[in-house]
């Protein structure tokens, strides 16, 4: 290998070129913390239109449960018999037997005695027959089997069963639709 030589560097060169690295690096620095300071803005700013889209997402949502609530009438603290059995696909008198028992709960009685349930006891239900629970008469029908034959499949774990703030049974839809399904599939 050849060797080549390096030409000596004085002292005030090498000052200059120091000084020269330096200024560049102060200039790297300073484009840097523009840069740093022009993404902290573009952060925030997308930040701030994320906050109020969901903001007005939020808002359109509450307008459509108002709306809804005010279709179904439950946009008050309370409501009438008719209106509650209305939304629940019930018959008062099976609400009023509800609220005998505490399942749905009553505003204090008006003059003349009639009832007026709370909206929120009755979202309350709403909720629970939204989430797919069949009464032993639905279900044993649905199985073709009896009441008390479901009772039975229940018991050894056959149906999910739930217990009522009455006692009562109620059984997870899907548990019945997959058992027959199953009865469907296996030939009975």
């Amino acid at each position: 290998m050849t060797e080549t030589a390096v030409a000596p560097v004085t002292e005030d060169e090498a000052r200059t070129a120091l000084a020269a690295a330096l200024r560049r690096a102060e200039t790297a620095e300073t484009e840097l913390g523009e840069l740093a300071g022009r993404l902290g803005a573009v952060i925030r700013a997308a930040a701030e239109a994320e906050r109020e889209r969901a903001g007005a997402e939020a808002g359109r949502l509450r307008a459509e449960l108002a709306e809804r609530d005010r279709i179904d009438g439950l946009d008050g603290e309370y409501t009438t018999p008719a209106n509650a059995a209305r939304v629940l696909r019930a018959s008062t008198a099976a609400l009023a037997v509800l609220a005998d028992r505490g399942i749905l709960l009553t505003a204090p009685r008006l003059a003349r005695g009639h009832r007026r349930y709370l909206t929120s006891s009755v979202r309350a239900l709403m909720a629970d027959r939204a989430g797919g629970l069949m009464s032993p008469a639905g279900a044993a029908a649905a199985l073709k089997v009896k009441p008390g034959a479901l009772a039975r499949l229940a018991d050894a774990g056959l149906v999910e069963v739930v217990r009522t703030p009455g006692n009562q049974r109620r059984y997870r839809e899907q548990s019945v639709m997959a058992l027959l399904r199953e009865r469907e599939g296996g030939g009975g």
